[in-house]
């Protein structure tokens, strides 16, 4: 392949690449015309490779980032985010819009913000007797109404609870978050003096979506994109568009590049520790959840995933990643005494039945979450009330 083929080829999967990483590849409505794909590839690792030149001498595990480079890392802002020195990035405040997903039974949901640039209808109330954060990518953010969010139903189950007070949830996910937001959302969020913070992960690409970050801080130049991982990834993307945004990236990513795996797990139990001890600090419960991925929901069938297994020889150990990376992660927090809920352990049915088929969990995921964390919330409304 000449070079010039090569670029060509290049760009035009970074582009996909980058976009599918960052959002669900949803179609908007009303919307002027096709979605445009903005590549910030280039920009990122020029950027990385800058700050590269000066490496840190002792390395901050995590800082505010500054509000220009949130436009080369991650495209921010834009016409549904702002830069953010606490995350990178964040809904614009007050934003709606309508979000067409074919597996939804209305096929299409509602989404926006308020005034807080929170996944949410309703405003914090002023004065608040408990309030639970809640931290996530975009599946705590919700492919469904707000309204059908695992934060509205909890919240909604804890005002009928207790209706003499005033109870409220703060859901801060947003889609692209991962580790580093996790603990930037428990700085940001400080001056809500939250009672809990739930930390909702998934597993299918949360840890890949650490590595930038994790090369950011530390000054540090991650491997270059080769050809080989563009061709993988565009292999890939001929059989679900969502199965790599969600889960397929992350696979071939720390296939090719094996060396960055264990420093991001370490880096992603790190950033838990971190949050772990400023809930300490300031009295915070803290609650972990443990979102798995699904790949068999998203309607490739067995055939056409063992042909594309065969075609870029992924054996069983690279294709049990997911499930090996959540036994680390949950592994790892429980020996620490945490409490997850790993929700491999509560399906009452087939995975994929909590599931989009681009790998989301539905409204039934949903439910379950909230449904595992209530008696949780309830005990922890129980202690603040003593």
């Amino acid at each position: 392949m000449s070079t010039v083929a090569a670029r060509v080829l290049t760009a035009v999967i970074t582009t996909v690449v980058v976009v599918a990483a960052t959002y669900p590849l949803w179609k908007r409505e009303p919307a002027p015309g096709p979605v445009v794909l903005r590549d910030n590839t280039t920009a990122s690792e020029r950027l990385l490779a800058e700050r590269a030149r000066s490496p840190h001498p002792n390395p901050p595990l995590w800082e505010t980032i500054e509000l220009a480079d949130a436009l080369p890392l991650y495209g921010a802002p834009d016409e549904e985010r702002l830069a953010d020195p606490f995350t990178g990035f964040v809904y614009r405040p007050n934003h709606a819009r309508r979000v067409i997903l074919a597996d939804h039974p209305e096929g299409a949901f509602a989404k926006r913000t308020n005034s807080l640039g929170l996944s949410q209808d309703d405003e914090l109330a002023a004065t608040r007797d408990f309030l639970v954060l809640v931290g996530g990518d975009s599946h705590a953010d919700g492919l469904c109404d707000n309204r059908d969010t695992f934060g509205a139903r909890v919240r909604d189950g804890l005002r009928a609870r207790a209706p003499e007070l005033s109870i409220d949830v703060a859901n801060a996910a947003e889609a692209g978050y991962a580790f580093h937001q996790y603990l930037g959302l428990l700085h940001k969020f400080a001056d809500l003096r939250p009672d809990v913070y739930v930390v909702a992960f998934y597993t299918g690409n949360d840890v890949l979506g650490a590595v930038k970050l994790r090369h950011y801080f530390a000054r540090t130049m991650p491997p270059a994109h080769t050809l080989e991982y563009f061709k993988e990834i565009r292999r890939a993307q001929k059989l679900s568009t969502g199965s790599v945004a969600n889960a397929l990236n992350q696979l071939l990513y720390f296939r090719l590049y094996p060396n960055e795996l264990e420093p991001a797990l370490a880096n992603c139990l790190e950033l838990c520790a971190e949050i772990e001890r400023l809930c300490a600090e300031r009295g915070i419960e803290l609650l972990y959840v443990a979102i798995p991925t699904c790949l068999e929901a998203s309607g490739v069938s067995d055939a056409a995933f063992a042909e594309l297994r065969r075609d870029l020889a992924l054996d069983d150990t690279a294709w049990n990643h997911f499930e090996l990376v959540t036994d680390r992660l949950v592994g790892g927090l429980r020996a620490r005494g945490r409490d997850v809920i790993d929700l491999r352990e509560h399906f009452r049915s087939p995975r994929r039945d909590y599931y989009w088929t681009d790998l989301h969990i539905d409204v039934e995921g949903q439910a379950l979450i909230a449904e595992l964390l209530l008696p949780k919330l309830e005990a922890a409304l129980a202690k603040r009330r003593k």
